[in-house]
């Protein structure tokens, strides 16, 4: 059950970054005087900036960037997505770190096989999302990695940190992941990504 699993982390991080502390003194002390509405916008303002604050990462395979121009939302990532799957044998994919704080999204590659750690501001992801192809899943398998045979696709997408670009047009580029853990699912990354960081509508 729910307390023996976090009584467990508590002795043991297993697959967590650290030991979970138990809290010694009743935290619901100074919610009793509330109402539930009450209650419920002082706990879910807390524990959005706790997020932020520490950030929330999880690991994830790290697929292909792709210069979608002056597309944005679904319309980019779903471009990004096609131009994936029709070049899947000639991508390099690696798996990253995906961390979400207060100052972005960092990406770091475990492996250094493409690149050392990127980072993208927080005013520069503008999107988040899935792959809305019920039927598509990422079976390609790389001989490096180790994957889920069948896996969810997301992306997000960003201003260009580096661009070079001289004319009104905004640059965009998306950058497309597959689930590598089935407890953190594509849907669940990009909810948190589009409701903790971006503010934007979920999945």
């Amino acid at each position: 059950n729910l307390s023996v699993l976090v009584y467990q982390h508590s002795i043991t991080p297993l697959a967590l970054p650290i030991k979970l502390t138990l809290p010694t003194f009743d935290i619901t002390e100074d919610y009793r005087s509330m109402s539930n509405q009450q209650q419920h916008e002082t706990l879910k303002k807390m524990s959005v900036k706790d997020l932020l604050d520490k950030g929330a990462a999880c690991n994830v395979v790290y697929l292909n960037n792709v210069d979608v121009e002056s597309l944005s939302g679904q319309m980019a990532v779903n471009k990004a997505l096609r131009a994936t799957f029709e070049n899947l044998d000639r991508l390099q994919a690696t798996i990253v770190h995906f961390k979400v704080s207060n100052t972005g999204i960092t990406l770091t590659d475990t492996k250094k096989k493409l690149f050392s750690r990127r980072h993208f501001p927080k005013e520069y992801v503008t999107y988040c999302g899935v792959d809305y192809e019920t039927d598509r899943y990422w079976i390609y398998q790389f001989p490096d990695l180790e994957m889920l045979p069948k896996a969810k696709c997301f992306g997000f997408v960003s201003k260009k940190v580096n661009g070079t670009n001289r004319s009104n047009q905004p640059e965009n580029e998306c950058h497309i992941f597959a689930e590598i853990d089935r407890t953190q699912p594509s849907t669940a990354i990009v909810n948190f990504v589009s409701k903790v960081m971006i503010g934007s509508v979920p999945v």
